[in-house]
């Protein structure tokens, strides 16, 4: 128990970055016997804007999956018991009962991989965003090495030279996207006479994890247009390309993505109309702080920059389609 409300204390913190307090919940006894015996409970109070939230975590160790109709109700009599938000917890849980979690927004903690926290929803997006604000994020350049090494699935020694040969930065931008790196603490550098070198003893599932606070979206902007001929010459991006890799169904409006550099050289060579809205027959484009072509071999950007792109969306089913689509990543 004591090592569970140890990793509980420690994944909301760092997810979060706020003071969380944690205590097994005393009052578990006015529980019916079937409660106490499927669940241990923990009492959490976590501020979040101006309020003090308090909520009982309802940990499930069983080795068997309930339906989300059984966990439904019995967090329904937990709450009417309590007086308190009742919290679901597990160690794994089925990309299935996730959606229909998220479809009933039944709150629910996946210590270290998820969290789904609707009744904290508003207060706490404020508060990460800004943390986020405050937090000095990755140049673009960093976040293309970072994203190049998880993507490439590469165990060697970086240098700048090197690296420049790949993603068409220079030396000294990524010696600057290197000290990022360092000052973040990721990756191990060292200096084999005037060169630079960069290695990453971590697996990759937990470097994206490190890094992932220091992430933004790549699109800068995005608008409308009436012009097709951007479907053959841009990069599939967006719900576009989120729908082609999970189950989330098209968009009306397909989407595409282009760097700032290459939109420009478009505007130059057509006439491109731009729309501040949606119409018939026209497609959006994205307006990348970075060419998608450094990351991706095909005509759809890389699955880690998609994430990036579209985490922030409100969408309960954008959100689920991501899900799935970081499920699916080979790490």
């Amino acid at each position: 128990m004591k090592d569970v409300i140890a990793q509980l204390t420690r994944y909301l913190q760092e997810a979060l970055g706020l003071s969380i307090s944690i205590q097994p919940w005393l009052e578990s006894q006015r529980l019916p016997q079937y409660l106490r015996q499927r669940y241990d409970y923990v009492d959490a109070k976590l501020p979040a804007a101006e309020s003090t939230y308090s909520f009982i975590l309802v940990l499930d160790d069983q080795s068997r999956e309930q339906s989300v109709s059984d966990i439904n109700k019995h967090l329904a009599r937990i709450r009417d018991l309590s007086g308190s938000e009742a919290v679901y917890v597990r160690t794994s849980l089925s990309s299935y009962n996730r959606k229909r979690f998220i479809e009933r927004h039944l709150p629910f903690i996946l210590p270290g991989n998820q969290m789904y926290l609707p009744m904290l929803g508003i207060d706490l997006r404020e508060h990460l965003r800004k943390a986020r604000e405050q937090r000095s994020c990755f140049r673009p350049s960093t976040q293309v090495l970072i994203l190049h090494v998880l993507l490439r699935r590469h165990s060697g020694r970086y240098t700048p030279k090197i690296l420049a040969k790949h993603l068409g930065y220079s030396e000294m931008t990524l010696s600057r996207a290197f000290d990022q790196l360092e000052a973040a603490g990721i990756g191990q550098q060292s200096r084999e006479g005037k060169e630079r070198l960069l290695w990453f003893s971590a697996e990759r599932r937990d470097i994206w994890k490190e890094a992932l606070p220091y992430l933004v979206s790549p699109v800068r902007q995005s608008f409308y247009t009436p012009w097709k001929q951007c479907l053959d010459q841009g990069y599939v991006a967006g719900e576009s390309a989120l729908s082609r890799a999970t189950m989330l169904a098209e968009p009306k409006a397909s989407v595409v993505a282009f760097s700032s550099s290459e939109i420009k050289q478009l505007t130059s060579d057509t006439k491109l109309e731009r729309l501040d809205f949606e119409d018939l027959d026209t497609c959006r484009i994205e307006v990348w702080k970075y060419k998608p072509g450094k990351l991706t071999k095909e005509r759809f950007v890389d699955p880690l920059s998609l994430y990036l792109s579209l985490r922030e969306e409100k969408d309960e089913r954008i959100q689920s389609a991501l899900e799935e689509l970081m499920e699916s990543m080979i790490w």
